[in-house]
């Protein structure tokens, strides 16, 4: 997609008004130089209008009577420019969409990079750590659909790969928005909401108008923004504050809402959103805004659920509520310690730093964030400050705000008079200063419902040497619930290895240990030795005696979910296993171990 480019329509609208004049002018009967002065006064006109209205003032002499052709010319070209720039307006006005539209395209795509990258990056972490030779490492961390294969598998029976969130779970089969006519119960915190006190220097022809409250513009402080799914509404939780030597000069006057130090201070908000009525629940998504210059960062420190508003329960569990998670937009999809350490902590899940938590699904009408800003940046803020004077004075003295007349308070910036003896002037003083910012643009409360089961088969990956071994390592996550029968609990995601598109050898993944006796081998091995084979069974390994050694291989994932618990029979339609990263490791034919 390419930019939009801003084509104004305003020398073409005036070109085409100069040329209209000039047909009117110019009769059937008009000479040849009548129509060359024409034309020299058209072309020098449109010239020195460039960049300036077509109006031009046609006075009135001083003592006669007004040119009734005058003032039809006057109002006709002020029509005229009135016409071209509201037209001019409503170019821009699409402009701007176009544009929107554009850098959210745009942000998309490099956030696709950046997911890339990541994935690239613990690629070759997983290499920096590997000491053996003729090693091969592929990898998917399903952040686009590069590796997968949808010929071999029927939509109704394939897996979905979230490439935002970087996993693949069951197939979805419905998907219910429940923050639609919901609505903010309470926002509380040590702040205040908007973007208020932030100031910007304007262009003015006034000593008095040189700075500008941005929030006269743009407020952000509509709690109904988190919940509108409209992505260019934003709220905002502020807590901002100006140098003590400002402070100083200004005796201290009108400076309430300046608090929190420039470092080691904590902004905080609690914000409750109320559904309509108790829905079930599994999948949250918090979109953060981040303000220009801002850290980009926000920390969610908690969500908590409720059935009636008073007692709530963590999303993953009851008492344990605290996430502490930090918000970025790119999956984790490496770790500093061991890259696949068989987590199954749905807290910790890749995309949960991403701000998407999926969670065991419970009934609720409450969900309350609590969401924090430990940084803070420099910016400019502005102090409205009020000044008053005698008449015959020269100077002016600093007052309290409460001091001055209500309509004065309300009036424009500039020097007003408020009796015969005094003045006050109405300023916007800006200083550099310095903001905790916390920006929301969407909150999103949602209820999935997946398949029963589904598979994700990968393209096949192609080695130019015969592969002599197989081990698999996977992040995966299994909900608790499924795990009631401790024999069926590594069943729920089953992996196959193929060598030949036909016949399917299953494979356990590295981290994963026995729970019955038909437990898959966790190393495949291609037309091996005896001695190697002596030792199967203590390394769970499995020699597959094959024709030749293969050169490609595929990977099939066959995902699986109880209809209900056993115990309660509870249904579990709004769950799904996940995985967030698999590799393949291969040894192959020319120095295999």
């Amino acid at each position: 997609m390419n930019a939009p480019v801003i084509e104004s329509k305003i020398l073409e609208k005036q070109r085409e008004y100069l040329l209209e004049q000039a047909k009117i002018r110019l009769s059937s009967s008009a000479t040849q130089e009548e129509v060359s002065q024409l034309a020299d006064e058209i072309f020098y006109r449109y010239q020195s209008c460039i960049g300036k209205p077509l109006f031009q003032a046609r006075k009135v002499v001083y003592g006669e009577l007004p040119f009734l052709e005058d003032y039809y010319d006057n109002n006709k070209e002020m029509e005229k420019d009135l016409g071209i720039l509201f037209s001019e307006l409503n170019t821009i006005a699409t402009y701007l969409v176009d544009y929107f539209n554009y850098s959210q395209s745009e942000k998309d795509r490099i956030l696709s990079i950046v997911r890339s990258i990541n994935g690239v990056v613990s690629d070759l972490q997983m290499l920096t750590e590997e000491t053996t030779p003729n090693t091969v490492y592929l990898k998917e961390s399903f952040t686009n659909y590069d590796n997968v294969d949808p010929a071999l598998t029927p939509v109704e029976n394939r897996s979905m790969i979230h490439t935002q969130e970087g996993v693949l779970t069951l197939r979805r089969t419905n998907a219910l928005n429940r923050s639609i006519g919901s609505k903010v119960r309470a926002i509380q915190g040590n702040g205040i909401a908007g973007t208020y006190f932030l100031s910007r220097k304007v262009q003015s022809d006034s000593d008095f108008e040189n700075y500008q409250y941005v929030s006269s513009q743009i407020k952000n402080d509509d709690p109904k923004a988190l919940i509108d799914g409209n992505p260019d509404t934003v709220f905002e939780f502020e807590m901002v504050n100006i140098p003590e030597s400002y402070k100083k000069r200004s005796f201290y006057y009108d400076v309430e809402w300046a608090k929190g130090k420039e470092h080691g201070d904590l902004l905080r908000v609690k914000v409750v959103v109320q559904l309509p009525k108790n829905e079930t629940i599994n999948w949250i998504n918090l979109n953060p805004y981040h303000a220009a210059g801002s850290p980009g960062t926000v920390n969610v420190y908690s969500i908590r659920t409720s059935n009636d508003g008073i007692e709530y329960q963590g999303l993953f569990e009851k008492d344990q509520f605290v996430l502490n998670q930090e918000i970025n937009k790119t999956p984790q999809s490496y770790r500093a310690e061991d890259l696949f350490d068989g987590s199954e902590n749905f807290a910790k899940t890749k995309f949960s730093g991403q701000g998407v938590w999926s969670f065991p699904s419970r009934e609720a009408k409450y969900i309350e964030f609590v969401l924090e800003q430990p940084n803070s940046y420099k910016e400019l803020l502005g102090q409205e400050a009020f000044y008053r004077r005698k008449k015959d004075s020269t100077s002016f003295t600093r007052i309290r705000k409460q001091e001055v007349p209500s309509n004065i308070v309300d009036e424009k910036y500039g020097i007003h008079t408020i009796n015969s003896d005094y003045e006050i002037k109405k300023v916007l003083e800006a200083v550099e200063g310095w903001r905790y910012a916390i920006g929301v643009r969407d909150i999103d409360i949602m209820s999935f419902e997946f398949a029963e089961t589904s598979e994700y088969i990968s393209k096949p990956f192609l080695l130019e040497d015969g592969i002599k071994k197989v081990l698999l390592y996977a992040n995966e996550k299994v909900p608790a619930r499924y795990k009631e029968k401790v024999s069926e609990s590594n069943d729920w995601i089953q992996y196959f290895v193929s060598f030949d598109d036909i016949d399917w050898h299953r494979i356990s993944p590295q981290h994963q240990q026995p729970v019955n006796d038909k437990f898959p081998a966790k190393v495949l091995s291609v037309n091996d030795n005896e001695s190697d084979i002596e030792n199967a069974f203590a390394l769970y390994k499995q020699n597959l005696q094959l024709k030749e050694l293969p050169k490609q291989v595929r990977l099939k994932i066959i995902m699986k979910r109880p209809e209900k618990t056993t115990e309660d029979e509870i249904p579990l339609l709004h769950t799904t296993p996940l995985v967030e990263d698999f590799a393949l490791k291969i040894l192959t034919e020319q120095k295999g171990v």
